[in-house]
């Protein structure tokens, strides 16, 4: 445990049980009892023991055994904060720097690529995402989950372990958003219906105008009033004439191209003929 502990550091875990009280005396004790700990594989007990020495004792070499135990567990995030804690307490040169290259072996840098660039990349849910690839960064020792998001195309997450003193890379080619090659002509034939209904709507209103400018033109007093109403009349009734054959072509256009439209997607719909029926086959 001494050789393991030649840095020195200790964190207090939150949630960790209450420690005793021990005296400075005790402290050696205690780093005994810890070095047994480790020993049979006892990571708690070891904890435990390096918490009640560096109470009795605040001696930031209990920091840096505390440190040496999470790592040899696993348990890096533990450990890397048990390191920070002990360079806070402002530890000679020489052991600052082997505190300090511990903590880069626990947190190695690496290289996370996708395929094509400019992904914004999401590690382990996080809220804000960690950069835009090609993304170098150094990430703690361990398992991780990497999701990548990029306009047009599909979010794409992967599994990265990154291992203690080894640098990593990550690439992932993303895939586009399927584009609905059908979708441009199934707009055209919703705008040409519309267009179309709403051109024979303006007929029927251009129609009734020219009813009424006929029925004043027969009720007319005066051969200026009769003229004035006919032509009223003419206007009305080509200007209906003509919508009516702009809502038919619109209608027939847009019918057309929903007939005519080979892969109805199923967020598009085309117009079925059948021997006695007209009828809509998707959904808009």
């Amino acid at each position: 445990m001494r050789a393991l502990c030649s840095i020195g550091l200790c964190t207090v875990i939150a949630g960790a049980p209450a420690v005793a009280a021990a005296t400075p005396a005790e402290a050696e004790a205690l780093l005994r009892k810890a070095e047994a700990a480790i020993q049979e594989n006892d990571t708690a007990k070891a904890v435990l023991f390096l918490e009640q020495a560096y109470a009795a004792d605040p001696d930031p070499r209990y920091i840096a055994n505390l440190g040496v135990v999470y790592q040899r567990s696993g348990q890096y995030a533990a450990a890397a904060q048990a390191f920070e804690r002990y360079l806070a307490t402002d530890p000679d040169p020489l052991k600052r720097k082997a505190a300090e290259t511990t903590l880069t072996q626990l947190r190695p840098e690496g290289l996370i690529v996708s395929r094509p660039a400019g992904a914004e990349v999401i590690i382990d849910g996080a809220d804000e995402p960690a950069g835009i690839t090609p993304l170098r960064t150094r990430l703690l020792a361990g398992p991780h989950t990497v999701r990548f998001n990029l306009d047009d195309h599909i979010s794409q997450d992967a599994a990265l372990t990154v291992e203690v003193g080894q640098s990593f890379e990550l690439e992932r080619a993303l895939e586009p958003v399927p584009v609905d090659a059908g979708a441009g002509r199934r707009t055209a034939a919703y705008i040409s219906i519309g267009g179309g209904a709403v051109a024979l709507l303006a007929a029927g209103g251009l129609g009734y105008l020219t009813a009424d400018a006929l029925a004043e033109r027969d009720a007319a007093g005066s051969e200026s009033a009769f003229f004035d109403a006919q032509n009223r009349a003419n206007v009305f009734g080509w200007s209906g004439i003509v919508a009516g054959a702009v809502g038919i072509g619109g209608l027939a256009v847009g019918a057309y191209l929903l007939v005519s439209d080979p892969e109805p997607s199923a967020a598009g719909a085309r117009l079925v003929v059948g021997p006695a029926s007209v009828g809509i086959d998707g959904r808009f």
